[in-house]
C-alpha cells in the first residue's frame, strides 16, 4: 500500500434576518417538516404520521429527533431551519431512491458489490440498517455501491440473501480493500509523524476500518496511534509520541472539521492499533 430542512412566518429583525418569534414543540417540527417535504420534495408522496418527530413517506420513514434536537440547541432561525433541512434530506432522499435502483435479489449479486462504510448514528433511526457502534456518534454500516445507485444494506437484504453478518462484514472489508491499493496518502515523518487520506471517493474515514491498512499506519507512526474521521471525507493519523503542542492543535482542528464540514462523523480521537479501534479517553 503506497502514500495519500414551511409555514411562512416571517419576523424581521435589524439584521435583515427572518427569526421564529418561538421555538416549535415536537409537533409542531413535525408539521413544518412535513410542508418543508411537501413544498420542495412534490415526489416524495410525504403521508401524515400520528407520532411526533416522525414523517412517512411511500418509500421510507424519517426519524427527526436528531435534527430536532439540534434545532432546539442552536435556535435556528427560519433560514437556518430550512437550510439545515435541505443539506439533511437531499442525502436522505437519494438513500432511499438508490435503494430502488440497487435492488439484488441474491448474495451472489451482492458480495462484490458490498463495501464497509461509516455512518452518522442517527441513520439507524432513519433505515432497518445493519450496524455496529463505533463510538456515540457513529456507526460501522455496509453499503451496496453500485452503477445504478449507492445505499445501505438492511436487515430485509441479509434475510433474502441468507447471509450472517460476520461473512458480509468480511466480504465488506475486503472489498473496500480492494478499491484502497495504492490510494494517495499524505505523509509526514518529521519531528510530528502524520498521515492523512483524502481521496474523496466517500470511503475515507471508512478506511479506519481496514487491518491491512492500520498496520500499514502502524509501520510509520508506531502503535498504537491516534486517528480521527470528523468527516466522512477525511481520515487523519498520527504518533502519540507528538508534541503536546501538535496534539492540542490537531484535536482543535478535528472537532472544527465535525462541526463546519459535510458529512460530519465524530469529534472523537480514537487510540488504534492492527487490531482494534476505541475511543481515546
Amino acid at each position: 500500500m503506497n502514500k495519500n430542512v414551511l409555514v411562512i412566518a416571517i419576523f424581521m429583525c435589524c439584521s435583515g434576518f427572518a427569526v421564529a418569534s418561538s421555538m416549535m414543540d415536537e409537533q409542531q417540527f413535525t408539521n413544518y417538516v412535513t410542508r418543508y417535504l411537501n413544498n420542495n420534495y412534490k415526489n416524495l408522496n410525504v403521508v401524515s404520521s400520528t407520532e411526533p418527530l416522525l414523517v412517512e413517506t411511500d418509500t421510507g420513514s424519517f426519524g427527526l429527533q436528531n435534527i430536532f434536537n439540534r434545532y432546539k440547541l442552536e435556535q435556528y432561525s427560519t433560514e437556518l431551519l430550512d437550510a439545515e433541512l435541505e443539506k439533511h434530506f437531499t442525502e436522505t432522499i437519494s438513500m432511499l431512491r438508490g435503494s430502488k435502483s440497487a435492488e439484488l435479489e441474491s448474495w451472489g449479486e451482492a458480495r462484490s458489490l458490498v463495501r464497509a462504510q461509516i455512518a452518522p448514528v442517527k441513520y439507524k433511526e432513519m433505515f432497518p440498517i445493519i450496524y455496529t457502534a463505533l463510538d456515540e456518534y457513529t456507526l460501522i454500516t455496509y453499503v451496496i455501491d453500485a452503477p445504478g445507485g449507492y445505499r445501505y444494506v438492511t436487515h430485509d437484504d441479509v434475510k433474502k440473501w441468507g447471509v450472517q453478518k460476520e461473512e458480509l462484514d468480511n466480504e465488506a472489508i475486503l472489498n473496500l480493500d480492494g478499491i484502497s491499493k495504492n490510494i494517495p496518502i499524505h505523509i509526514s515523518l518529521e519531528t510530528d509523524k502524520l498521515m492523512m487520506v483524502q481521496v474523496m471517493d466517500g470511503y475515507d474515514a471508512a478506511r479506519i476500518l481496514l487491518p491491512a491498512f492500520r498496520k500499514f499506519v502502524e509501520s510509520k507512526l508506531g502503535s498504537p496511534f491516534y486517528a480521527a474521521i470528523p468527516n466522512r471525507d477525511f481520515l487523519v493519523m498520527w504518533s502519540m509520541k507528538n508534541t503536546e503542542q501538535f496534539n492540542i492543535s490537531t484535536r482543535s482542528n478535528v472537532d472544527g472539521d465535525f462541526r463546519s464540514q459535510p458529512y460530519p462523523l465524530s469529534p472523537n480521537i480514537f487510540t488504534v492499533t492492527e487490531n482494534n479501534i476505541q475511543t481515546s479517553e
